[in-house]
């Protein structure tokens, strides 16, 4: 027979931090002999919801880093030692290499140190890295974003990913135009990507950032086909903005394996008497104009005659985006997937 039963702490924590054991033992009778044997896991978290992994994984990953002599310390979390940036370093860079088959560098390290340190000894702090709107849950949100839409990008070296928001205007702002990066958004705690390019058309250095893509979108466009098909349409034209994948990779050449929705088509023939349509993701001119004259009457939307001033706009604005071939559409969309091996 064999029985086994859970050893557990008994101090009022949260389900997430709670740690227990579970316990194997076997009775062997063999040759007139009577063997116990014993057994007992590693620790393991309880949860009764798919939403607390996140949580819980922290909590065994603290564990691992801070336990490493018998007996195990059930109750660590009743008053958790902090870690050392030195010890957290590798194992958020492990957690990387395991999802996405790339490791963290130095420079995506620097920006989460940046981040996540804000203790004069150097010490990073449970409380801080895995509580409230954590560290953790955004750096979760984003190897799940990897796992699901973005692993092939992540593996290949595409994805700078941790670069924060100045560092992004100081290695874009001397670039030639339409140079861009791809990184992860700093804003969005469930996962999101977002790409930035720089723009000196007007005479002056513009970086421009455009709304982050998250797991719900990236599940019906990817993102090679959202960078492919990408306009930004300003007062005199319509165009796809982003050239060179930074420091200076021709967009297809990174991506166009990738692609999966063809580009424009040249023909205007309607398919299967259907009438074309397009597939666009467009930005409106991201550079604020100048502030109009102060004498100059702000506009009254009930004088627009909407028969012509607005349908006019529209015109002008839609005027160079091309068709492709209603048939062609075909929208990757991503498994649900039930577990994290993470």
């Amino acid at each position: 027979p064999i029985m086994f039963w859970f050893c557990s702490n008994q101090s009022p924590l949260m389900v997430t931090e709670e740690l227990h054991i579970i316990r194997f033992v076997a009775v062997l009778h063999h040759a007139g002999e009577t063997l116990d044997i014993e057994a007992s896991s590693l620790p393991v978290v309880v949860i009764s919801s798919s939403n607390q992994v996140p949580s819980a994984w922290a909590s065994i990953m603290w564990f691992n880093m801070l336990s490493t002599s018998e007996p195990m310390n059930l109750s660590l979390f009743v008053d958790p030692p902090p870690l050392t940036w030195q010890q957290l370093a590798p194992l958020l860079s492990w957690q990387f290499l395991s999802m996405g088959q790339r490791p963290l560098d130095q420079d995506q390290l620097s920006m989460l140190r940046d981040k996540i340190m804000d203790d004069p000894e150097g010490l990073v702090h449970w409380n801080k890295f895995s509580k409230d709107d954590s560290i953790w849950i955004w750096i979760d949100g984003i190897l799940d974003l990897i796992k699901k839409h973005l692993s092939d990008l992540w593996q290949h070296g595409y994805i700078m990913g941790f670069v924060s928001k100045q560092r992004t205007s100081s290695l874009l702002q001397n670039k030639p135009t339409g140079t861009f990066l791809i990184r992860f958004s700093e804003s969005i705690r469930d996962g999101a990507i977002t790409f930035s390019w720089v723009d000196h058309s007007t005479g002056e250095k513009h970086v421009h950032a455009v709304e982050p893509y998250t797991k719900k979108e990236l599940s019906v466009l990817s993102l090679p086909d959202a960078i492919n098909h990408y306009t930004l349409s300003t007062q005199r034209r319509s165009s796809n903005p982003l050239v060179y994948l930074y420091p200076d990779i021709p967009k297809d050449s990174a991506f166009g394996r990738y692609y999966t929705v063809p580009g424009p088509s040249s023909t205007n023939k309607n398919i299967n008497d259907y009438v074309q349509r397009s597939l666009a993701v467009v930005s409106i001119d991201p550079t604020p104009p100048p502030s109009p004259p102060r004498d100059v009457p702000p506009m009254d939307i009930e004088t627009m005659d909407l028969n012509t001033d607005f349908f006019q706009l529209l015109e002008e604005m839609c005027s160079d985006l091309q068709p492709f071939p209603q048939e062609s559409l075909n929208y990757p969309v991503s498994p649900l997937e039930n577990e994290m091996d993470h």
